[in-house]
């Protein structure tokens, strides 16, 4: 499962077009045609753990990138696998659908939520319950042990 994105310009080959990319996987599975960083300030070669974040930057670093040329530039999402692959041209809106779609199916940390990136279970579980780090597991165990049987 991919569990984080890379948001970059990139001016694909051959035609130049201009696309803010968000590749699966992070900075090493990227385009080659990535531009150097303009706006570092918007989340420009962030890599980021949640779809949604990497989906608010590449929708704002295209709005900026948008006032200072005359082409469009256009946001577009994909995994290329670590080879070229351009990825195929979609709206603002497809990306936040794209976005929350891939959140919904992320597997979630059973105390408080959050993306489990990582996958930490408690001793003996049958429960198949996933805890995104060492503490939330701790806590779980801690939280177990105080429930009478």
């Amino acid at each position: 499962m991919i569990t984080k994105w890379v948001g970059s310009r990139q001016s694909y080959w051959p035609d130049g077009e201009m696309v803010v990319e968000i590749a699966g996987g992070g900075r090493d599975y990227a385009n080659p045609d990535m531009l150097v960083p303009k706006w570092a300030d918007l989340g420009e070669g962030d890599e980021f753990t949640d779809p949604r974040e990497a989906a608010k930057a590449a929708i704002a670093i295209a709005e900026a990138w948008r006032t200072s040329v005359e082409e469009p530039v256009t946001v577009r999402y994909g995994y290329t696998a670590g080879f070229t692959c351009p990825f195929d041209e979609s709206t603002d809106g497809e990306v936040v659908a794209w976005a929350n779609d891939v959140y919904e199916h992320l597997p979630k940390c059973a105390m408080c939520g959050g993306i489990a990136r990582e996958h930490w279970k408690l001793p003996d579980d049958d429960l198949d319950e996933v805890f995104c780090s060492p503490r939330c597991c701790y806590l779980a165990l801690a939280e177990a042990e105080e429930e009478p049987p």
